[in-house]
């Protein structure tokens, strides 16, 4: 097999490669996300190229690659391959998809790009490189702060009923938002799917700025898998069916555009370097990078769950008046069942975690459990979600 090309995406969440023949047909890919170790996550790709692709096939030499992404220098360093300017790889991609005038809205995990395309490729574009309010983090973090994964946030944003107003600017203000909408009692779905609303409309205030949206619009970038972002730019630009194009693997675009440039652009090479790169120490440490996140999502579980109190005296008199207290917080969620005389005789410490009656729920159910709720006298409500 000859006239092997490879594009290589280096950004700040992942590494992304994409191999093509001299047609431009896709044969290979991969992502992988890089937890800040960039130099390791290329040495696993070239182990994984080389094995998963290259050798099975009797690929002696690469007829070109380059690199792209705002990592592309540390790919050039390692590979000894060129360098492509993001911007071009990505229109380059859009370009080719679209067959002619297209916009591009590309978003990732720490920036954004709108790009104009014709035939030839790009021709205008803005980038967001200050501020994560428009990028994927920003939808990461609020994600976080809901204790949903980013993929039930896009289900449930693609789904909601109602679109409530949430600052898409700021991260704070959004959290602010977001504290006030569960306050209200406001569903999930519908919290997030102003989340995804205001992603879009802080990326069509800061980069179109004013510029004609060519149609058909394509949807590049990690944050294009996102169904919920989808849904909010289709609705707030009016955009049809027809005038969608969102690849089957859009965070693969930048790679891929880097592939097609390498074409034309780019000088063979052969495997000698790859192969000294994939059985560098680098890529045997590279073998636990995706476990980083995991690892760290676990011990953050572990921590919360033992700060966590559901506390009863067991010698309370049980046939005594209670009053119950709830103090619903942004943080915590706290309950205290006393008798007259003021003797706490249960007690609930629990994270709210995004989900006030959720936590309410549990604590309600714990005491519930312990205690005859037909001997509670009254109940009295403080906090921010009360």
């Amino acid at each position: 097999m000859e006239n092997i090309f490879v594009g290589v995406d280096l950004g700040s969440i992942s590494l992304d490669a994409a191999v093509i023949d001299a047609e431009g047909k896709l044969l290979w890919s991969s992502y992988r996300r890089v937890y800040g170790r960039s130099r390791e996550a290329v040495a696993l790709l070239c182990r994984d190229l080389l094995d998963g692709f290259l050798r099975p096939r009797g690929v002696t030499r690469l007829a070109g690659a380059l690199a792209a992404g705002s990592g592309k220098e540390i790919v050039s360093e390692l590979l000894g391959v060129g360098s492509i300017n993001e911007i071009v790889a990505h229109g380059t991609a859009a370009a080719q998809l679209a067959g002619g005038r297209a916009s591009v809205i590309e978003i990732g995990g720490q920036d954004s790009k709108f790009i104009l395309v014709d035939e030839h490729g790009p021709f205008d574009y803005a980038m967001n490189e200050l501020c994560a309010a428009g990028t994927g983090a920003f939808l990461d973090v609020q994600a976080e702060r809901l204790s949903l994964s980013i993929e039930d946030l896009s289900r449930l944003a693609a789904g909601a009923a109602r679109v409530p107003a949430v600052a898409g600017r700021c991260s704070v203000f959004a959290k602010t938002d977001i504290i006030h909408l569960q306050q209200r009692g406001t569903p999930v779905d519908e919290i997030v799917a102003g989340l995804c609303y205001a992603l879009a409309r802080n990326f069509l205030a800061t980069l179109v700025r004013g510029r004609t949206i060519l149609r058909p619009v394509v949807f590049q970038g990690g944050v294009a898998l996102n169904d919920g972002v989808v849904r909010a730019f289709r609705e707030l630009l009016g955009l049809s069916d027809a005038e969608v194009i969102r690849p089957e693997q859009p965070h693969l675009m930048g790679a891929l555009g880097a592939a097609l440039l390498a074409r034309g652009g780019s000088r063979a090479i052969g495997l000698d370097r790859l192969a000294k790169l994939a059985a560098s120490p680098e890529s045997g440490r590279a073998q636990g990078i995706s476990l980083c996140g995991w690892k760290l999502d676990q011990a953050n579980e572990r921590q919360r769950g033992a700060l966590e109190e559901y506390v009863v005296d067991p010698d309370f008199p049980k046939e005594a008046e209670l009053f119950l207290g709830l103090d619903i917080g942004s943080v915590s969620t706290d309950a205290a069942l006393v008798t007259a005389a003021g003797r706490v005789v249960a007690h609930v410490y629990t994270f709210t975690a995004g989900k006030p009656v959720d936590a309410v729920r549990r604590a309600l159910a714990f005491l519930g459990e312990r205690c005859d709720p037909s001997r509670v006298r009254a109940v009295g409500t403080t906090g921010s979600g009360h």
